[in-house]
């Protein structure tokens, strides 16, 4: 596990951190400012977020740093069941929709639009502290088929 040499005590306290990063596409000036505008509007005031930061990647210039997205996002809860009823909020939803519809996901594995939409709605519905990392990697589209924004989320959570 990768918190062997990282003290999440010390970073966290006792929080959950969830990490979303989107890479948009370059085609669409527009994309970073429209997520940060809806990801304030629908995330922000969700009950249980005890922090919230979303942001354009900013770029130092350092070897080190990593390029690959656009727009960062980090959501601090006190607990992951937070988290989890964070996920099904309504308007957390409307988010993962707006998102959604961003994407062209192309009939690649014979599903439709809607059924991946729907496949990925009931997923975070019915994701549980056991499952909720599978779901992430399940319902992940190619990236042949990404247009609009690719999302890579990250969660850390002090291990009991």
């Amino acid at each position: 596990m990768v918190t062997e040499n990282v003290d999440l005590e010390k970073i966290l306290g006792n929080g959950f951190s969830h990490i979303v990063l989107y890479q948009t596409n370059p085609n669409n000036p527009q994309a970073v400012q429209q997520i940060i505008d809806n990801a304030n509007r629908y995330l922000a005031q969700i009950p249980g977020v005890r922090d919230f930061l979303v942001a354009p990647r900013y770029d130092s210039g350092r070897a080190v740093q990593v390029y690959r997205f656009d727009v960062g996002m980090n959501i601090t809860f006190d607990s992951e069941d937070e988290m989890l009823a964070y996920m099904r909020h309504p308007d957390h939803m409307r988010f993962v929709e707006f998102v959604l519809n961003g994407w062209r996901l192309e009939d690649t594995d014979k599903k439709t639009v809607k059924e991946r939409k729907l496949e990925f709605m009931n997923n975070v519905l019915n994701a549980t502290p056991k499952n909720k990392r599978k779901w992430a990697v399940d319902t992940e589209v190619p990236d042949s088929e990404r247009v609009w924004a690719d999302e890579q989320v990250y969660d850390f959570y002090k291990s009991d």
